[in-house]
């Protein structure tokens, strides 16, 4: 059982892959695809989250009661892309129904099927249908998917902002 935005809920399943960011086949846009997402604790508000969250990039998180991808949250600051990392293991929860996850206060997205359970390592793929495979958008219902680049701008310059009156309080600390 994990805390969710409607309460408990069950896990259903829990996928996991592996990156090795270090392969020389990798151009340097594939390694920026896969490479973790660090929100530093204290980003988004006073103690949350409550520790460093870390996610992938494309890997969306509640905020301002909207989804919003990671890598459209980056900064530079408290939201910044872990580039040096030399494997990353991702690991996915689904659930019941779709729903967003609590972890260190945050709320994020749980897994959600888009035609592409086949990339997970533990996924029987032999299993799947064609028709399983099929990539698409995954729908997130009773949630605001944010791709409005104008929007997403407002939520990035509210969290540099906060970036930098955190930034300037270790500063007179």
């Amino acid at each position: 059982m994990v805390i969710c935005s409607k309460g408990l809920g069950r896990v259903k399943w829990l996928g996991w892959r592996n990156y090795m960011l270090t392969s020389k086949k990798l151009t340097d846009d594939q390694r920026k695809q896969s490479a973790p997402v660090r929100i530093k604790r204290g980003a988004i508000e006073e103690n949350v989250p409550g520790a460093d969250l870390v996610v992938s990039p494309w890997h969306h998180i509640f905020i301002d009661d909207v989804l919003v991808r990671a890598n459209d949250l980056i900064n530079g600051q408290t939201h910044v892309q872990e580039m040096d990392v030399k494997q990353v293991a991702y690991f996915h929860i689904e659930l019941d129904q779709f729903d967003v996850v609590r972890a260190h206060g945050v709320f994020s997205e749980s897994w959600v099927y888009g035609g592409n359970r086949d990339f997970f390592e533990n996924a029987d793929v032999t299993s799947l249908r064609p028709e399983d495979m099929k990539r698409r958008l995954a729908d997130r219902p009773g949630f605001t998917v944010l791709r409005d680049k104008i929007k997403i701008k407002g939520i990035q310059n509210r969290l540099l902002q906060r970036a930098l009156s955190i930034s300037g309080e270790e500063k007179t600390a």
